[in-house]
């Protein structure tokens, strides 16, 4: 879970309820920051660590993908694919 700005604060409260394990409503937070900032890296890597937490693996990959449209050298989201891809038994 990562800490980001520029998107009204979503990206914040959306890791919050993450720690609460709240992950439905993360996942909306993160959409809402992706709405209003669609280049949010954090917001995308986050929800795809949502999307994780309830076991949408397929989804959470396209978000990673996403984050490394924006920052392609961002290893902890090359990490979090590989883990995906694990969950899914795509070795």
């Amino acid at each position: 879970m990562r800490f980001g700005t520029g998107s009204g604060g979503f990206v914040t409260r959306g890791a919050g309820l993450e720690a609460l394990q709240r992950y439905e409503e993360a996942l909306a937070s993160y959409d809402k920051a992706i709405e209003i900032k669609p280049d949010n890296y954090y917001a995308w890597q986050n929800r795809g660590s949502a999307l994780g937490y309830l076991q949408r693996y397929e989804e959470a990959i396209a978000s990673y993908k996403k984050v490394i449209e924006i920052k392609p050298d961002d290893r902890d989201t090359w990490n979090d694919i590989g883990m995906a891809l694990y969950e899914l038994k795509r070795y």
